[in-house]
């Protein structure tokens, strides 16, 4: 929680079981393109963690995560996915004169952390091994729901109230008693 450094308490977002399956074989394995999490969010801040931890090893030939470095700092740099081609480094290409992070040999356990405004991607898994993950993604628990479209919440049986608080189950404030 300490490290949004703004959110006394938080709430999960999302956890994922992530497996990047290898090139081959019949089997295609994509990039995944640079890109930031926080414009396709239905929230009004993007104080937000996503922590992925390594199932299995991880080689830099699997996938592994790349980050430009300290690109949280940048803002918002609008969506990506929604053509070909429109990753964020190619909507601004300045970014490319930016160092790049990561891209290391994990061990089972190993985990990295990012900001939802940090601009990061991996390149196909060109192994002969899927690449297995677990993410998990916290929030600030004072963000409000903005309403914008997001198969997450769109889905929910019990809708989510446009200006208020997440205060539903799917998205439960984690934390000791001391921070609640």
């Amino acid at each position: 929680m300490h490290l949004l450094g703004t959110a006394e308490r938080v709430r999960v977002q999302i956890s994922n079981l992530l497996v990047k399956e290898p090139a081959g074989a019949g089997r295609h394995s994509e990039p995944t393109v640079y890109h930031q999490d926080f414009p396709w969010l239905p929230m009004d801040r993007s104080a937000m963690l996503t922590f992925w931890v390594a199932l299995a090893p991880v080689t830099a030939e699997m996938g592994s995560l790349r980050f430009f470095d300290k690109s949280n700092a940048l803002g918002l740099l609008g969506r990506s996915f929604v053509t070909d081609g429109d990753d964020i480094p190619t909507q601004h290409a300045w970014l490319t004169d930016q160092p790049v992070v990561g891209g290391y040999d994990l061990s089972p356990g190993d985990a990295t952390v990012h900001h939802a405004l940090t601009v990061h991607g991996a390149p196909k898994n060109s192994s002969s091994t899927a690449r297995l993950s677990f993410t998990a993604t916290y929030f600030d628990a004072n963000a409000l729901y903005t309403g914008a479209p997001y198969s997450q919440t769109d889905q929910l049986s019990q809708k989510l109230e446009v200006n208020r608080p997440f205060e539903h189950p799917a998205y439960p404030i984690v934390g000791s008693e001391e921070t609640r």
